[in-house]
């Protein structure tokens, strides 16, 4: 069995839903450069500049997530949950939502880190996934 390195909840696939209203494409990306918080942002795929200090860490309900190279290796044996800022989305005054995600964390398993799903660094995650990874 391959363990995901990142999942969504029910609520953040909500806001997904709205978000692919103006945009089918979508990806996370860590809004700051730090290892101290965990506030994804979610852009379309075309605004999104994927370097190679960026590491895809999965895809989950159709979005491609992005860590950077820092973050990824401080945060390499933590499963990520994103998650909705419950009081950050009461107060969007617009359709955006940037502001609204949180991650979750929890450590692996044993056993998970053992059979964890392959990253990919910066741009050689590039090309489209695969159906059943969607």
């Amino acid at each position: 069995m391959i363990y995901r390195r990142v999942d969504m909840t029910l609520d953040a696939m909500n806001i997904i839903d709205q978000l692919r209203k103006t945009s089918q494409n979508l990806a996370f990306h860590q809004k700051e450069d730090s290892v101290q918080k965990l506030i994804p942002i979610c852009l379309p795929r075309e605004v999104l500049v994927i370097t190679n200090n960026d590491v895809w860490i999965g895809n989950v309900y159709g979005v491609d997530v992005y860590l950077s190279a820092q973050q990824f290796e401080h945060f390499q044996d933590q499963h990520l949950t994103i998650d909705v800022n419950k009081q950050a989305v009461g107060t969007q005054a617009n359709s955006s939502f940037q502001n609204c995600f949180v991650i979750q964390l929890r450590a692996f398993q044993m056993e998970e880190l053992d059979a964890l799903e392959a990253v990919r660094k910066g741009t050689q995650s590039m090309f489209p996934m695969p159906a059943e990874a969607l």
